[in-house]
């Protein structure tokens, strides 16, 4: 069992890990594990658990989104589907108590370097199938759990970790640090979801067997997020770009909005750009003036509904892009680059506006003199959600993958 400590993903460096930090002495007072649980099928012997750290609740990410509803999703299968959450109190750990899956709150002491406690939850409601999002945290954790418990372990790829760092000018060193860290954890994985086609080529690519590797579209409940149909823009227009503002790829993408907005107010235009996401917001509003730093909110439920459009361009990225499906889930007509809509089938470009340029006025100006067609993308987008990226379909898959692994020997 791992002995160093304290242990940190290496992503962590993009987290604000000092935010609420008051929560966590009360959760645990009693002990290192709090447990919401939910009432669980008799007999059921398909009893799986996602691992899971980082930003959950409140959401500023596509995946926070993802994993709620996958979680969800699974809750209504005849499955029983448990959360094991690393908290480190970025959420009111009471809302767990209302959530449709159980939950198993972990004191991030103990999350990555007590594992053999963890083996008495995991024995105790007879769980069969891990998953875990990242090689590093399958190294950490799922190797104990499978060499004591025979467990089953699912690889949900968020990212190919090694090309988003090549994509990212890292060190050849950390790249190929990366690169091996995937191949150490396969000898330990019994599937991999990967987001899309091109991730599934990607890990074929530094041979890892395509017989354990399912392409799963990631779950978008419509129902979670209100949808309202646009029928033109705005003057001033109130643009949206969502994410965590820690992230380079997000800081670099703010170079292209600033750009939008002073070429929309030389050729008048109003545009007003909201930024919603935690970050140094001190040191971004000086680099960019002209944008509306706004932090970090609880609940992007609602937040669609005060703007006329979105921005979707990163400046790089690996895996399928979340956010844009959660703003075409609430009926806002998107303007993204290729990045922003990374992984999406090229159907995306009847469903989104694509612009590469390092200013994207063009774009704006052709949404505000052309009401009709920003009418049809905001309509058209909720369509492209519901045929695409159906949950009660898609869920089948992910049940089906849990049952195939659990009768192999």
């Amino acid at each position: 069992m791992p002995q160093n400590k304290p242990f940190l993903p290496h992503w962590f460096k993009y987290i604000d890990l000092e935010s609420k930090r008051q929560f966590n002495a009360e959760l645990f007072k009693d002990g290192s594990f709090r447990i919401y649980e939910r009432e669980t099928i008799r007999g059921q012997d398909q009893n799986i658990a996602i691992f899971l750290d980082g930003v959950f609740h409140p959401t500023t990410t596509g995946a926070a989104y993802y994993f709620m509803n996958l979680l969800v999703g699974l809750a209504g299968s005849p499955l029983n589907v448990f959360l094991f959450r690393c908290y480190r109190g970025w959420e009111d750990p009471y809302i767990y108590e209302k959530l449709p899956f159980s939950t198993v709150c972990i004191d991030p002491e103990v999350f990555y370097d007590d594992l053999t406690s963890q083996i008495d939850v995991l024995r105790k409601y007879s769980i069969r199938t891990l998953i875990f999002d990242t090689s590093e945290v399958i190294l950490r954790q799922g190797v104990y759990f499978k060499e004591t418990l025979k467990s089953k372990i699912i690889h949900d790829i968020q990212n190919v970790d090694h090309v988003l760092s090549k994509m990212g000018g890292l060190s050849p060193d950390v790249v190929e640090k990366q690169k091996q860290e995937l191949l150490a954890a396969d000898k330990y994985v019994d599937l991999y979801w990967a987001k899309t086609e091109m991730d599934k080529v990607q890990l074929q690519n530094v041979g890892i067997d395509p017989h354990k590797i399912r392409v799963r579209h990631p779950i978008i409940d419509t129902k979670r997020i209100r949808y309202s149909l646009r029928k033109k823009l705005g003057n001033p227009v109130k643009a949206l770009f969502l994410g965590n503002m820690s992230y380079p790829p997000n800081i670099e993408g703010l170079e292209v909005l600033e750009n939008t907005y002073k070429d929309c107010v030389t050729n008048g235009i109003r545009l007003e750009i909201d930024v919603v996401g935690e970050g140094d917001l001190a040191t971004l509003a000086e680099k960019f003036p002209h944008l509306n730093l706004k932090g970090k909110v609880d609940s992007i439920n609602d937040l669609f509904l005060d703007y006329h459009l979105a921005f979707a361009c990163p400046s790089y990225g690996s895996g399928i892009s979340l956010k844009v499906l959660d703003y075409m889930a609430a009926g806002l007509p998107v303007i993204a680059n290729d990045i922003g809509v990374r992984g999406h089938s090229q159907l995306i470009s009847n469903y989104v506006l694509i612009d590469n340029r390092e200013s994207l006025y063009p774009a704006v100006q052709r949404l505000f003199e052309n009401p009709e067609f920003y009418t049809r993308l905001s309509s058209s987008s909720r369509v492209y959600i519901d045929k695409y990226f159906n949950p009660e379909k898609d869920i089948r898959t992910f049940e089906d993958d849990i049952r195939e692994i659990n009768l192999c020997p």
